[in-house]
């Protein structure tokens, strides 16, 4: 069975503050369980969440090169 995180060890894993994440739960934006009144957290929902909301920035290098390739 698969360890559930709480919200401390998901804050940390998000690097946002704990009203960010009852936001987020709040607003059902990140998948969460509510065992005997407290939140807890699948690794893969989080996993899920910062995929979702990630961008990637490119590199000077990158940008050009590929500025190149049009």
């Amino acid at each position: 069975m698969r360890k559930l995180k709480n919200a401390k060890e998901t804050i940390e894993m998000l690097g946002i503050s704990m009203s960010k994440l009852y936001k987020l739960t709040h607003q059902r934006e990140l998948k969460h369980l509510k065992i005997f009144g407290r939140l807890r957290f699948r690794e893969e929902d989080i996993q899920k969440f910062l995929e979702e909301h990630s961008i990637e920035i490119a590199t000077k290098d990158e940008l050009e090169r590929k500025a190149n390739e049009l």
